[in-house]
């Protein structure tokens, strides 16, 4: 699952998205947008969502509540602003373990490792930094393709990783790899908090 949560303007990367967005409503991915805006963008995406109910849902309100729900629940929160001189959201989403995919701009860059070959080798990589949207699309999902540099990824975005790489490595060694895509989903601290926000979106957005 894939979240937006922001003000749905310009300057939040919306036209450099909304192309992007179409492409992935293609794969199976879900996507989960909050906020209020311009009322272009607004449109554009309530159009998107009513040509695939099943894959997007956007929700046109200001809920900070629901906000924190989505970024705990999603598997990458999309940031690609035009500039951005701090932000906080991609702050939530390493918070929350999940991976944030940010335009190369202001304190986006300054926040977010990208997932370089050099970073991942170092485990340092937290998420994607990119300048040209398409082609970062196409390293994210070839990222998510291979489970395991994918589970490493977002357990280096959390703030338990030691405790985090336990686990894994203790279910790993019971199960095999065959849990390794549920845990991709579950482990962000704290577990519970992300299995009940993932509940709250599917059941209320």
């Amino acid at each position: 699952m894939l979240g937006c949560v922001g003000r749905l303007v310009e300057q939040k990367g919306l036209e450099l998205m909304l192309p992007v967005l179409k492409e992935l409503l293609d794969s199976p991915a879900q996507i989960v947008i909050l906020g209020t805006g311009e009322v272009r963008y607004e449109q554009a995406l309530q159009a998107l969502a009513a040509e695939r109910p099943g894959s997007m849902a956007v929700v046109l309100a200001y809920n900070e509540s629901l906000a924190h729900r989505i970024e705990a629940a999603a598997d990458i929160f999309l940031m690609p602003s035009l500039f951005e001189p701090c932000g906080l959201n991609q702050l939530y989403s390493l918070r929350y373990g999940t991976l944030p995919v940010v335009r190369k701009v202001g304190g986006l860059a300054d926040t977010v490792t990208d997932a370089s070959d050099e970073a991942l080798q170092s485990g340092s990589a937290t998420g994607f930094v990119f300048r040209q949207p398409l082609l970062q699309g196409r390293r994210v999902r070839a990222a998510q393709a291979q489970h395991q540099g994918w589970l490493e990824l977002g357990l280096d975005a959390g703030p338990q990783a030691g405790r985090l790489r336990h686990v894994v490595a203790r279910v790993v060694g019971l199960h095999g790899d065959a849990h390794l895509e549920l845990l991709a989903e579950l482990l962000v601290p704290p577990v519970e908090y992300r299995q009940a926000a993932a509940l709250h979106v599917v059941h209320h957005v």
